[in-house]
């Protein structure tokens, strides 16, 4: 097995406050806390660091905007962060509240070295402007000690040793206790202590040290455990300011989307219900359940009819929250079963705007769709369903017959018709009141139009729908 460690060092900052990057000077503290936890690079620049007391960070610089970090936020943004990771391997561990463990060895078919593999995951995470160090090693506390020392290599069991050599006792953040106890015997790295019997140091210095290295080490197994991921979505979002009206709101739940559509995509899923949940401060929250017609990942689908879905939406009082909810997905359709794949993508993909767009102009109870029964009499051989079913398998492959049918045969003249295909015998409802007998047949008009027409036993022609 191979690891890789990936540490987020402004993980809540950077999910939570988008100014973070920006020139204001910023800092972080744990609610009720005096003590700052981590600093953009302005209020670095004025001497402001993490572990300093909030009333000298306030000396050293007076602008200062300071963040209280909330638990149920840090919890979100790591779990976030692990939905992300969990495209590129199927086992992500937790290292609350700012790393994930990464088991990459599965990975060696797609990407050519750890060090693509690594490019490619720092600029997933970019895009989401989240800055991430990374590292790769035989053990996770391994890979783990060199992403937070901001070693970003990748090692292998020897080259670990030498990398040793170069660490100082502070990168494994001891209590100063016990790195007095390293110091006052002359032991200034992390390569002088991994080198002594771990028995011996667990006696004399400290039992927990001695554990870490050892499964830094690979002298004692560990594996991190696996972060399964939640079977249904919920977003809330903390609004900045109270909203009167929806159009600002856009902004909020666009991102929403993007991340509902990112949650199914990274799990082959699609859905086709979502509940917005629009809360007031005094008043209960107003409820929007939005519905495609087909089920869908892309946020395109989803921004288009929830903008249609706010239209209809008149506030009572002004929005201090927002929150998405969904539950119910399904199994996105595979698309590679196909030879020419990216023609049925295409010819998918616009019957699914399509729908989706009339669903959002006409409400989805007003779409019906046509399913084909196994009944051979024509009149009811398709039947009107509210809810169309996820089609498997191309137009072409699904029947012979026209889907448009007429709602009652009418007669025809033969002669200005020519037969291209037929007859197909249709000889069937002998047991109830609607027997027929009929030969049908696929012919052209002279304007090179495609009916469906069909004879009786006394040789009367009759047209019953159209190809074209």
């Amino acid at each position: 097995m191979r690891w890789l460690y990936l540490y987020f060092p402004h993980l809540y900052a950077e999910t939570w406050s988008p100014d973070f990057a920006e020139t204001t000077p910023i800092a972080l503290i744990h609610e009720g806390g005096s003590v700052i936890v981590d600093a953009n690079a302005s209020a670095s620049h004025s001497g402001v660091d993490s572990g300093m007391l909030l009333n000298t960070a306030f000396c050293l610089c007076p602008t200062l905007q300071v963040l209280d970090i909330k638990p149920y936020k840090q919890t979100q943004a790591m779990h976030r962060a692990a939905q992300i990771a969990n495209r590129f391997s199927s086992w992500v561990s937790l290292d609350e509240p700012d790393g994930l463990y990464l088991e990459v060895a599965s990975m060696k078919r797609l990407y050519v070295s750890p060090l693509q593999l690594r490019q490619v995951i720092q600029q997933a995470f970019s895009s989401f402007r989240v800055t991430v160090l990374s590292a790769t090693a035989p053990h996770p506390k391994a890979a783990r000690l060199l992403a937070r020392s901001d070693i970003e290599k990748d090692v292998n069991a020897e080259s670990f040793w030498r990398v040793l050599k170069h660490l100082k006792l502070d990168r494994l953040k001891l209590e100063s206790r016990i790195e007095y106890k390293l110091r006052k015997v002359g032991l200034k790295t992390i390569y002088d202590i991994a080198k002594l019997p771990s028995c011996d140091l667990a006696y004399r210095i400290d039992a927990d040290l001695a554990l870490y290295l050892d499964h830094a080490l690979g002298r004692k197994p560990w594996r991190p455990s696996p972060f399964t991921p939640p079977c249904r979505f919920k977003k809330r979002m903390d609004l900045e300011q109270e909203y009167e009206s929806l159009q600002p709101l856009l902004f909020y739940l666009a991102k929403a989307i993007k991340e509902f559509c990112l949650f199914l995509q990274e799990r082959c899923l699609i859905s086709q219900s979502l509940e917005v949940r629009l809360i007031h401060r005094h008043q209960p929250p107003t409820l929007e359940s939005i519905r495609l017609a087909q089920g869908d990942n892309r946020p395109e689908s989803w921004l288009y009819v929830l903008n249609k879905s706010l239209e209809r939406i008149e506030l009572s009082a002004p929005v201090v929250m927002v929150e998405l909810f969904a539950s119910h997905f399904e199994e996105a359709p595979q698309q590679s079963e196909y030879l020419f794949i990216h023609f049925n993508e295409n010819i998918a993909a616009e019957k699914t705007r399509l729908l989706n767009r009339l669903a959002a102009r006409l409400s989805s109870e007003h779409v019906h769709f046509l399913r084909l029964t196994t009944d051979h009499r024509p009149e009811l051989k398709t039947q009107q369903t509210p809810l169309p079913a996820l089609e498997k398998y191309p137009l072409s492959q699904t029947s012979p017959l026209p889907l448009w049918l007429l709602p009652s045969a009418s007669p025809i003249n033969i002669e200005s018709y020519k037969l291209l295909h037929g007859p197909l015998r249709i000889d069937s409802g002998w047991w109830d009141k609607y027997a027929v007998r009929r030969d049908y047949y696929v012919a052209a008009t002279t304007n090179n139009s495609l009916h469906w027409i069909f004879h009786t036993p006394e040789k009367q022609w009759f047209r019953h729908g159209f190809f074209s």
